[in-house]
């Protein structure tokens, strides 16, 4: 007999069920288990305890903190990591109807050192600091092609616990040292924005936590960091970081001009090498190096230190650098590289590229040789005493830069910049003798101006030789005028007057005999009425090539300045083969422009003569792409500045 128990067809159902339930379970389980083992594996930067930290009420959450995240923690707006701001990512680099996750997309969507995941990592100066150690360890680490996403990913990981900084005003050895018991691996720039800065450690020399919040009550009020209030609010106020950074601004504002370089250039001297020894180092300071600004003036300065350095380098070689002082947005070994593609040469082992924003910038107490490329920049040099008779900066001229500005101290330390000891580089001879005809510092002696070094700006005509856009059909009728526009950026550049007689020309009736598109490029305007149904669009200036692009697209080209300097855009168009309407400017006359240029029509800066240039402009053919190589202009920049290189590199080496 069969001694087993009767389980009726109920519990039967019910054993089923539960088992059915328990492996279901099961699975979800082991399915939540490999799924947040696949996410660590992907994000293993991802602090759990960190993001329970910040959000308490996830603790007894059932998934795993970073399954939350990637679920549903960013559809709620909540940020990842200490050092990722998804909010402030989002406003800043998405557009407004972007609905993913922010980290992915920084992660996976961001490209080169452009966009950051934190006001206060700063990948420029993170990558330095990665080839600082390649240099002086002998280590061959690939930092070359690495993105702002790889190398904040390489300091959360490694970075942060070998002491490197993620911003130029946090010194890890600095801060350790105001810690009472220092863990060696611990992550000492998280410590500070969750713990340090509440107990008043400051992040740096430069950066005095405590004179900042009692000097500014608000930002206490704010909730941050005093170090990311300055970046976010403090630094484009004008504040100060420090008592001694208030009194080094104070001198700065009188030797420098009020808001226009204060504060900005400080250097720390170091003993030369003997003085027997001569020239030990050659330095340049540009105030930009930023992507949407690698044309014209920067880079004929580039041109310069590029071949300055190669003219240097035999048979001793002399150490050459450019030093960005206030904005550097691209990686440094992509400024060398894009030197090296200017001058169609590889520079020097010893060239380098660095980024000394808000830094103090090391400079020898002799054998040392600055080259200034603006005003404030030759003002800064005089200020922390590096001018003088016997120490004389070479200043490269570009412009009359005190026109850039109405009159008022800014202008008047412009101007007296000219006055300081220099070795003159102009561009252009026209801008040589504007100088010396107005008296404008030193070049009233007649001596000077015959002293200073001049030169043609080379043009690449191959790169404005391009079939223009929306004319891939030769028959078409559509024609276009591309207006040179920088309102923003550069109010020398004549905008508004150039507006008002565009918008006359077309009452004039001077573009009725074609289909007509209206380009602005040089500053991100919105669509401008110039008549009805008819708009100014502006394209964007992404980098040289989509430049150069609108340029040659140009049947005519409209392109003021407010300068004795011919400017780059109208012999760029003309290279180009486009009618140019341009302006003449005190020394700076019709006939100049004329000879330099075929087919140009240079007015006065009146609406009125400029809207019958454009008339007569709007009726010109535009010239043949093969007589582009007529005008009389450098093709390149060894043509240009051989024979001011081959002088410069021979008084330097004297």
């Amino acid at each position: 007999m069969n001694n087993a128990p009767v389980v009726s067809f109920g519990l039967k159902h019910n054993l089923k069920s539960a088992t059915y339930q328990l492996l279901a379970s099961l699975r979800s389980f082991f399915y939540l288990k490999s799924s947040s083992r696949r996410l660590k594996a992907k994000y293993p930067f991802f602090s759990e305890s960190w993001y329970v930290g910040t959000y308490p009420e996830l603790g007894s959450a059932k998934e795993p903190p970073i399954e939350h995240y990637f679920g549903l923690g960013w559809q709620e707006r909540r940020e990842p990591h200490y050092l990722f701001w998804a909010d402030w990512y989002r406003q800043k680099y998405l557009p407004t109807n972007f609905v993913g996750d922010p980290l992915v997309h920084f992660l996976e969507e961001s490209v080169g050192e452009k966009q950051a995941p934190h006001p206060l990592f700063h990948s420029v100066f993170y990558r330095s600091q990665l080839d600082e150690l390649n240099k002086t360890e002998g280590q061959d680490l690939v930092i070359g092609q690495l993105k702002s996403s790889e190398l904040w990913v390489d300091y959360l990981q490694k970075g942060a616990f070998k002491r490197f900084s993620p911003h130029p005003l946090f010194s890890p050895s600095f801060y350790a040292e105001q810690l009472s018991d220092p863990v060696a691996d611990q992550d000492l720039f998280r410590h500070y924005l969750e713990v340090g800065y509440l107990t008043g450690l400051s992040p740096s020399r430069d950066f005095d936590e405590v004179f900042y919040r009692a000097k500014y009550p608000d930002v206490g009020d704010s909730g941050m960091a005093g170090l990311l209030h300055y970046e976010i609010f403090g630094s484009r106020e004008g504040r100060f970081r420090s008592a001694a950074h208030e009194l080094e601004v104070s001198q700065g504002q009188v030797l420098l001009g009020l808001g226009v370089g204060a504060g900005h250039l400080s250097f720390r001297m170091h003993s030369g090498s003997s003085e027997e020894l001569g020239l030990q180092r050659v330095t340049m300071l540009i105030p930009r190096l930023s992507s949407g600004f690698l044309t014209g003036g920067p880079n004929t300065a580039l041109a310069f230190i590029g071949l300055l350095a190669i003219a240097l380098s035999e048979p001793r070689s002399v150490p050459v650098r450019v030093i960005a002082t206030d904005d550097l947005d691209l990686p440094l070994h992509e400024v060398k590289s894009y030197v090296e593609t200017l001058v169609g040469r590889k520079m020097p082992a010893d060239f380098s590229i660095e980024a000394k924003s808000g830094q103090r910038i090391d400079a020898l107490d002799h054998g040392e040789v600055f080259i200034a490329t603006t005003w404030s920049t030759m003002n800064a040099l005089d200020a922390a005493g590096l001018v003088s008779d016997k120490q004389k900066p070479i200043y490269l001229i570009q412009d009359f830069e005190a026109a850039f500005y109405p009159e008022s101290t800014t202008s008047l330390l412009a101007r007296q910049s000219y006055q300081l000891p220099h070795r003159a580089v102009v561009n252009t001879p026209w801008l040589a003798d504007f100088l010396h005809q107005e008296g404008v510092g030193l070049f009233s002696s007649a001596a000077h101006r015959a002293e200073a070094l001049t030169f043609w700006p080379a043009i690449n005509q191959e790169a404005f030789v391009s079939k223009p856009i929306d004319q891939t059909d030769k028959s078409s009728n559509r024609k276009t005028l591309v207006f040179y526009a920088r309102p923003t950026t550069a109010p020398r550049n004549l905008y508004e007057l150039g507006l008002a007689a565009l918008r006359r020309a077309h009452r004039q009736g001077a573009f009725d005999n074609a289909d007509w598109r209206f380009v602005a490029v040089g500053d991100s305007l919105p669509p401008t009425l110039i008549a009805p149904n008819t708009y100014l669009e502006s394209v964007p200036w992404v980098s040289f090539a989509d430049y150069a692009k609108t340029i040659g697209s140009a049947d005519v080209m409209l392109s003021l300045m407010a300068s004795p300097h011919p400017s780059y855009p109208p012999i760029e168009a003309s290279v180009a083969g486009a009618v140019v309407v341009t302006n003449t400017w005190q020394a700076k006359t019709k006939e100049q422009l004329e000879n330099l240029l075929p087919g140009v029509y240079a007015v006065e800066p009146t609406q009125v003569a400029l809207a019958d240039a454009l008339v007569a402009a709007a009726k010109t053919p535009r010239r043949a792409i093969s007589t582009a190589v007529q005008i009389d202009i450098p093709r390149n920049w060894q043509d240009s500045l051989s024979q001011v290189i081959l002088t410069v590199s021979g008084e330097l080496r004297s």
